[in-house]
C-alpha cells in the first residue's frame, strides 16, 4: 500500500513514498514514475535503470524488491532504509572520524569491486547514493544511485554512451578522463569518485571546488589534491590512499581490486575474495563459520571463537558493521601463532569450501550479539525472501490514484 507521505521529490516526474507490504507491514520505498512527464530519453534511461537494479545482487547494494509498471506509472519498490542517505547524515556530522569513514569504505568498497568485476561502471558514486539502515551508528551503508551506470564497451541507446566521451554526474565527482571527454571511460571513473567520497566524508568538502563551474574543471584537472586543517588528525596510510584514488592518469590510479587488499582496508591480507558477491558467497561464508564454531580444537563452550575483527576503533560507539574479516579469535600475541596449517585444519574436512585463498567472507554478526550461525542464515534466508518476492500484489500497489494519495 502507497501512503501519502513523501521521503523525496526527485524530480517533476519522479516522487517517493513510503509503502507498505500487505502481508508483513514493512516498510518499503516506493518510487513513483508519471510515464507522461517523462521524455523518450528519460524513459529509456528509467528502463536501464531497471535492468541493473534487477540484476546486481549484493549484501551492500539497495535491495530492489520490485519494479513494475502501468499504462500512467512505473514503480520501483526497494527496501526503506530509515537512515535517509549519506549526504543527510553527512550534513548533521559536517565531517566523520577516520575510524568511521574506514567502516563505511569497507562496506562500499565491496559493493562497488563487485561491480567492476562484472565490468559494470556505478557512474554516480557520492555520498547522495549512499543509503543507511540507521540514522545512529552504525550506519549500515548501502549503495544506490543506479540512473548513470554502463556495462564498459556496451552501447546504451545514446542514453548514457560507454564508447563515446560523456560528461555525466555530479561536476565535483567527475573524473579527469571525464572532463577531457576521452572515449572508453572504465571503472577508473568509479575510483575517481570514491576517492572524492573518501575526501568529503573526512572533511565536509569535496577536494576540488571554484567559484564557478568552469574553474571547478579546471582544478580537476590539475589533479593536484590538498589536504588541510581537516586532516591533521588522519593517518598517512589514509590520506596515501585518498592520493593514489586521485591520480589524474586513469592508468595509474588505484583499481577497486587493488584498493581491497591494501593495509588500510585489510589489515589482515586475507585473501582475494574477502567480501561476499551476493547471497552465494554468503552461503559460502556460512559454511565457514559453521565448520570454525564446530573445530574441536579452536571450539569452546560458548562458541564464541569466531570473532569478527575490526582495527578501527570507534569513536563513538564500537558495534560498527561493515564487511568485515572473518578469523578464529586470536589476540596480537596469538597471531603469530596462527599458522597456514591451522588454516588448512579450518576447512581441509569440508567438500563445499574452496581453499582458505579463496574464501568468500561478508557482513555477519560482530562478536557479542546472538548466535552467530542463526543469525547468518536468517539474513541469508531474508536475503532470498526479498530477491524471490512477486509483483506488485505483494505491495497492494494499482494504478489510482486513491493508491498514490494514501487511501489505498
Amino acid at each position: 500500500t502507497i501512503s501519502n507521505q513523501v521521503i523525496a521529490t526527485l524530480n517533476e516526474s519522479e516522487v517517493v513514498y513510503i509503502g507498505y507490504d500487505i502481508a508483513s507491514q514493512e516498510k518499503v520505498r516506493i518510487r513513483v514514475i508519471k510515464r507522461s512527464l517523462c521524455s523518450a530519453l528519460d524513459l529509456k534511461r528509467i528502463e536501464r535503470e531497471s535492468q541493473i537494479l534487477m540484476m546486481v545482487n549484493h549484501p551492500n547494494v539497495l535491495e530492489t524488491y520490485d519494479i513494475f509498471d502501468s499504462e500512467n506509472y512505473l514503480y520501483i519498490v526497494s527496501r526503506f532504509m530509515e537512515g535517509g542517505t549519506l549526504k543527510d547524515r553527512l550534513d548533521e556530522m559536517k565531517f566523520f572520524t577516520e575510524a568511521e569513514v574506514l567502516e563505511i569504505a569497507r562496506s562500499l568498497l565491496g559493493a562497488i569491486a563487485s561491480l567492476h568485476r562484472q565490468g559494470i561502471v556505478h557512474g554516480n558514486i557520492r555520498p547522495e547514493s549512499v543509503f543507511c539502515e540507521s540514522s545512529k551508528w552504525p550506519l549500515k551503508p548501502k549503495l544506490g544511485g543506479f540512473t548513470h551506470w554502463y556495462k564498459v564497451g556496451e552501447e546504451t541507446d545514446g542514453v548514457l554512451d560507454s564508447s563515446s566521451p560523456q560528461i555525466m554526474g555530479s561536476w565535483c565527482y567527475l573524473s579527469p578522463e571525464q572532463i577531457n571527454r576521452e572515449i572508453q571511460c572504465g571503472p577508473a571513473v568509479d575510483m575517481w569518485a570514491f576517492g572524492v567520497f573518501l575526501y568529503e566524508l573526512l572533511s565536509g568538502t569535496v577536494p576540488f571546488q571554484a567559484e564557478t563551474i568552469i574553474e571547478t574543471l579546471k582544478l580537476i584537472r590539475g589533479g593536484n589534491v590538498e589536504f588541510g586543517p581537516r586532516f591533521f588528525g588522519c593517518s598517512e596510510e589514509c590520506k596515501q590512499m585518498i592520493a593514489d584514488l586521485l591520480q589524474k592518469n586513469s592508468d595509474s590510479r588505484m583499481s577497486s581490486e587493488k584498493m581491497l587488499k591494501t593495509h588500510w582496508i585489510n589489515p589482515y591480507q586475507a585473501e582475494e575474495k574477502w567480501l561476499v558477491d551476493g547471497v552465494e558467497g554468503m552461503k559460502a561464508s556460512l559454511s565457514l563459520i559453521e565448520k570454525v564454531l564446530s573445530f574441536p580444537s579452536r571450539k569452546v563452550a560458548s562458541h564464541s571463537k569466531l570473532a569478527i575483527s575490526n582495527t578501527a576503533a570507534h569513536e563513538r560507539e564500537r558495534q560498527s558493521e561493515f564487511l568485515p574479516v572473518v578469523l578464529p579469535r586470536l589476540d596480537s600475541v596469538d597471531m603469530h601463532s596462527f599458522t597456514s596449517a591451522d588454516e588448512t585444519d579450518l576447512v581441509s574436512s569440508s567438500d563445499e569450501l574452496t581453499p582458505i585463498n579463496q574464501i568468500v567472507f561478508g557482513q555477519y554478526p560482530r562478536k557479542g550479539s546472538r548466535s552467530n550461525s542463526s543469525q547468518m542464515q536468517n539474513h541469508v534466508s531474508s536475503n532470498e525472501t526479498a530477491l524471490a518476492r512477486g509483483r506488485g500484489a505483494v505491495f497492494g500497489i494499482d494504478d489510482s490514484s486513491s493508491a498514490r494519495s494514501g487511501k489505498g
